[in-house]
């Protein structure tokens, strides 16, 4: 069976480094931003591509994303799937389902 994806070693590339600027309400965001205190699991989704890629933004003891406001975090990536599209300067969509609700950059 032909199956061209290659399994992340979690050893050796289990986290990044994203900035990431959620959208407004008004851009197709969501209501209300995101507060970190329970894991949040969004989709991360390459310019250019169409592959879901699953990661876990860290719970900080409350730590707000705001609309609009760009923050930089370490994301967990969540599966064992080819994250290899997300190398530095690569720009990316924050998803919810297939809602786009924030933007960013690999840094």
């Amino acid at each position: 069976m032909g199956n061209d994806r290659q399994m992340v070693d979690p050893s050796t590339r289990s986290e990044i480094t994203v900035t990431v600027t959620m959208l407004t309400p008004e851009q197709g965001g969501r209501s209300r931003p995101v507060v970190l205190v329970d894991p949040y699991r969004p989709h991360l989704r390459a310019h250019g591509d169409e592959t879901y890629l699953g990661v876990q933004f860290p719970t900080e003891g409350g730590r707000t994303m705001t609309a609009g406001e760009p923050l930089s975090f370490r994301v967990r990536l969540l599966y064992d799937l080819d994250y290899s599209r997300l190398q530095p300067g690569v720009a990316f969509d924050v998803l919810e389902g297939a809602k786009i609700v924030g933007t960013g950059v690999v840094a």
